[in-house]
């Protein structure tokens, strides 16, 4: 289901509407190599540390250029959003350094100007309400 904006549908669902996402989520997982010794939760040029804007938030490493492809943030699966630590751990900015963008059902985050060492990293929200 979806809002009337076209967004994903938030709202709890019953266990029954939950399992069959979850074995599609699970077995497209399997497909990206998610469960392979070499998936990494991060692009090795970020780290989660703690935000002075709220909680944690992530950090860059080392300098990253702007345009840089930082990997998966979410992806929907019958309505329901799923974040990777990338998208869990960014923090919101109405002026963001980083840029999501969709392309064939998946969400992904690359940044939107250079960002330098221990520059914490923003993207503006678009699923959720920002308080």
């Amino acid at each position: 289901m979806t809002t009337s904006h076209g967004e994903p549908n938030l709202a709890q669902n019953t266990l029954s509407d939950t399992i069959n996402p979850l074995r599609t989520l699970t077995s497209l997982l399997a497909q990206w190599g998610f469960f392979n010794m070499s998936y990494q939760a991060l692009p090795k040029s970020l780290h989660i540390k703690n935000s002075p804007i709220a909680g944690q938030g992530l950090f860059a490493k080392e300098d990253i250029p702007a345009g840089t492809y930082l990997g998966m943030s979410h992806l929907i699966v019958n309505d329901i959003i799923y974040r990777t630590p990338l998208g869990g751990f960014i923090n919101h900015s109405d002026e963001p350094n980083c840029l999501k963008y969709h392309e064939d059902g998946f969400y992904f985050i690359k940044t939107k100007e250079d960002i330098k060492t221990n520059e914490e990293l923003f993207l503006k929200y678009t699923f959720y309400k920002v308080s």
